[in-house]
């Protein structure tokens, strides 16, 4: 019951985080930049390329690359999302109008580009130049 609820979270953070930024995913040019580090919940959606590492379970949509290192179980669904359970490793991932997923612990992700991220959970981001900022609960929408 727990895992269903968390899933259905991220699934409601991604549709949110939908149609908050498409607009601004299809305008930018793709000069921003956002790393954020921590456990809990980063959902992205933009254009560029991102490199995440990380412990539980990522999920993919829309990439136009795609490169997995470490373990994990795949399974790909008919909507076009890609899901990685047990994921445990680094995923670099290209793309425009892409939507990444990693719910989990021990979260790095940098991202060059342009779009959205929600960040749920606890951490530390920066985005572009200026000084690292606290990302705790209930969640932060930040534009790169």
């Amino acid at each position: 019951m727990k895992k269903r609820a968390f899933v259905l979270l991220a699934v409601l953070l991604v549709a949110s985080l939908g149609l908050v930024s498409a607009a601004s995913a299809d305008e930018a040019t793709g000069a921003g930049t956002i790393r954020a580090r921590g456990d809990g919940l980063v959902a992205l959606r933009g254009s560029g390329w991102m490199r995440l590492k990380g412990n539980g379970v990522l999920w993919v949509k829309g990439e136009e690359q795609i490169t997995i290192e470490g373990e994990g179980h795949k399974k790909v669904f008919p909507d076009g999302w890609t899901e990685y359970v047990g994921f445990h490793g680094l995923a670099r991932i290209q793309g425009r109008n892409v939507s990444v997923i990693l719910a989990g612990e021990k979260i790095d992700l940098h991202a060059v580009g342009s779009g959205r991220v929600i960040l749920w959970g606890k951490g530390t981001y920066k985005v572009d130049e200026l000084d690292i900022e606290v990302w705790s609960e209930p969640l932060d929408i930040l534009s790169y």
